[in-house]
């Protein structure tokens, strides 16, 4: 699935597969597992990006922030972080991906 808007909130329910997500200026909330193997892009010039995933997650996160806070309620394995950039596993055994960017926004992950 794909979603692209130059202003505005976007706000994605129950997606598993494949999710690419683009706002100009705006807040993208998505609360969903994610499937195995699937891969999610989610990313905004100027906005917070939140995500709500269940307790069992199994991914790998990317995460920029150019001008941003994360807050995650995960704990992150195989954690490496630099300047705005930071990467991490949920779960053991990650089978998916999740990369986020966010010009000037925060990133927010929730236990749901």
């Amino acid at each position: 699935m794909s979603v692209e808007t130059g202003l505005g909130s976007i706000d994605i329910n129950h997606i598993h597969n494949d999710l690419n997500v683009e706002s100009g200026s705006g807040t993208i909330n998505v609360n969903s597992a994610i499937a195995k193997n699937a891969n999610w892009i989610l990313e905004t010039g100027m906005g917070t990006v939140e995500l709500s995933l269940p307790q069992d997650t199994n991914t790998r996160l990317k995460i920029n922030t150019g001008m941003g806070t994360t807050d995650i309620d995960f704990t992150l394995n195989n954690v490496k972080k630099n300047n705005w950039d930071l990467e991490g596993d949920i779960g053991e055994n990650p089978t998916s991906e999740i990369r986020i960017e966010t010009g000037m926004g925060t990133v927010i992950i929730n236990i749901k």
